[in-house]
């Protein structure tokens, strides 16, 4: 025991499960929402609701108006966030770096030169580490729920081919290697469990529910960390063994031995679950700070960052201060991908906490929680406390965790579209044809109640009334004057949606929004002004906080040389929303009004080139085919 004489997992466990039923019941009416949400963009409709259509009779058509400002929504997002070849983001110097003389040349020089490394190998990392495809996946939550999640950097083995020269052939082959590396993830809002009384990510305690495969479990045992007899016992009560060649004699009773051993525990690679819908463990990972006498007697505590520089073939290990490294989390894995820890455990260099902890102190931990068992215990490697979560909302809301969707925000608009569909529907059926009054007792007997054009009706005079046998009454079409107050809506729904129906191209007064360049540039810069908002959240909530961990990390176990002063991330996603569309055009108009001999003696034929090189860029063409690169103009020769 690396904390103390006593093992106190089972009182952690239960800390860490009352945490979870307290935010659970916190979050219901939030779970609630965005279902109806869900619901409400699926074109379903609530169950009391369509009780009460039923009831009533006539239609229940269901429009999809929801789904189709959700698409245009997500269309739009993307077309700015997911931009081929041009990054939404970028790495500053400050304008000031500490350490340096900015007025100095080779300093500016240095400095720029080192930024941009920078700049590559974290674009490099995001690439290898899915951020791209986390950001893109993220899109629909951001607009259908109430908060969307990206999880990262978080280490992950995983097993990748690598080409290695055959000193015995001579020839270059493939090979696949296990290493750990940084990766980002979606998390599902129905995951994601904060404190009943948190604001923001980093406010309070916060669980992240997993789901995790027995095959994957097994991957796991001796990981660094985790606790192997809970591993077991986890195991043993949900999973039937097929017995492989390589363990065939061997009973049930040594199961225990086996998996624990680290030789024969990849023996076990085919699982059977009892019960498909029972193939995943449901494990709570909670982030934040317990009392110190729950964290005595933890086993098997053992700093991840350790593994990843022996795996990885780095010299030497990293420094920390205090024995705390700084950065964001880190989960290895098997081949599946699955991770089997999180985050890591403050250790010097020879892998023992620097000091136990006190029974009255708070410490920042991430604990595995499985079956009212505790997995895993670390303590978080941020030492200012940080999670490795990023939260966004369509719309925030100051002073709250949860923010609105889009679904959210344009309900009252779909109910509204809703009902009018139905009466619209009901009226174009109840007025398709005439109403007919008939007079039973002047009827013929036996006469057919059915109507068909040119039929003979025989009717009798036997009561002396003189009234007609039929009658017929035409409905009244109303359709025109529903279809008004439906519009009206639809209005409603572009202004409180901030998503404008002629961002598909449709018809506004008459005149197509897409039909000319000046026509689209007037309309997109109008319309932006919702969706801009939102990118603004992305970017400050998302973008620049997820990359600000993994640059932390970088500095602290990626530098691999580099010595980057001083500097920021920037977002850049909302100052590219109408850039491409305007500045595309104010260049060409530029190109055109300097295509004249004088203005191209000032601009020179290199001014020349770099314009078009820029506006070629902007069309997303191969630039080095259309204008390429260094060469040569005729007086250049």
């Amino acid at each position: 025991m690396l904390f103390g004489v006593t093992d106190n997992s089972d009182e952690l466990a239960a800390y860490v499960s009352r945490c979870f039923e307290d935010a659970k019941i916190a979050k219901m009416p939030v779970e609630m929402d965005m279902l109806r949400s869900l619901r409400q963009r699926d074109g379903i409709y609530e169950a009391d609701k369509l009780k009460e259509i039923n009831k009533l009779g006539g239609s229940d058509i269901y429009m999809l108006l929801t789904k189709a400002k959700c698409r245009d929504a997500e269309a739009w997002l993307r077309d700015v966030l997911v931009q081929s070849g041009l990054l939404i983001w970028d790495v500053q110097a400050t304008p000031v770096p500490e350490g340096y003389v900015v007025d100095k040349v080779q300093d500016m020089d240095f400095i720029k030169s080192q930024t941009l490394q920078m700049r590559d190998k974290l674009h490099d990392q995001l690439v290898e580490g899915r951020w791209y495809e986390a950001l893109e996946e993220v899109i629909y939550d951001i607009v259908t729920f109430k908060s969307a999640f990206i999880k990262g950097p978080v280490l992950r083995r995983e097993f990748v081919r690598k080409r290695v020269f055959n000193e015995d052939s001579g020839v270059w082959e493939f090979d696949v290697v296990k290493r750990l590396m940084p990766v980002f993830e979606r998390r599902s809002p129905f995951d994601i469990f904060p404190a009943p009384d948190s604001t923001a990510i980093d406010d309070a305690y916060l669980i992240d529910r997993l789901y995790i495969a027995p095959e994957d479990l097994v991957s796991m045992v001796g990981s660094p960390g985790f606790n192997a007899k809970v591993l077991n016992e986890l195991l043993e009560e949900k999973v039937r063994w097929r017995t492989p060649v390589e363990v065939r004699g061997r009973t049930p009773e040594n199961v225990n031995h086996i998996i624990s051993d680290n030789g024969g525990r990849y023996a076990f690679t085919s699982l059977l679950p009892i019960d498909a819908k029972a193939n995943k463990f449901e494990v709570l990972e909670f982030w934040g700070t317990v009392e110190g006498r729950l964290l005595l007697g933890q086993k098997d505590i053992e700093c991840i960052l350790d593994e990843y520089f022996k795996e990885d073939d780095r010299e030497g290990a990293p420094s920390h201060q205090g024995g705390v490294p700084t950065h964001q989390g880190g989960v290895p894995t098997h081949q599946g991908g699955v991770p089997t820890h999180q985050g890591g455990v403050p250790t010097h260099q020879g892998g023992v906490p620097t000091h136990p902890p006190s029974h009255r102190g708070l410490y920042n931990v991430c604990v595995w929680v499985c079956g009212g068992r505790v997995l895993r215990v670390m303590l978080n490697p941020d030492p200012q406390g940080g999670k490795p979560f990023s939260k966004v909302s369509f719309e925030e809301v100051p002073g709250k965790f949860w923010g609105f969707g889009l679904c959210e925000l344009i309900a009252d608009v779909q109910r509204a579209c809703n009902a009018i569909s139905r009466a619209i529907i009901n009226n174009v059926g109840i007025a398709s044809g005439p109403q007919v009054e008939r007079n039973v007792e002047r009827l013929a007997p036996g006469q057919s109640k059915d109507v068909w054009p040119w039929k003979v009706w025989d009717a009798t005079d036997m009561q002396m009334t003189g009234a007609p046998a039929l009658r017929f009454y035409q409905p009244e079409l109303v359709v025109d004057k529903l279809m008004s107050v439906y519009e009206f809506y639809l209005k409603r729904a572009d202004e409180q949606a901030g998503i404008p129906s002629y961002s598909d191209g449709a018809q506004v007064k008459g005149v197509n929004a897409m039909a000319t360049a000046s026509g689209l540039a007037m309309f997109m810069t109008h319309s932006a002004r919702g969706i801009k908002a939102v990118i603004k959240n992305i970017d400050s909530k998302i973008i620049k906080t997820s990359l600000e961990r993994q640059y932390k990390f970088n500095l602290d176990y990626e530098l691999d040389g580099l010595h980057v002063p001083d500097v920021k991330i920037v977002a850049k996603g909302a100052s590219s929303l109408i850039a491409r569309e305007q500045q595309a055009m104010r260049r060409t108009e530029f190109l055109q009004a300097t295509n004249n001999p004088v203005d191209v003696e000032i601009m020179g034929l290199e001014g020349r080139r770099h314009l078009l090189r820029e506006i070629a860029q902007s069309l997303e063409v191969d630039v080095d085919k259309v204008v390429p690169k260094g060469l040569p103009y005729n007086n250049e020769k």
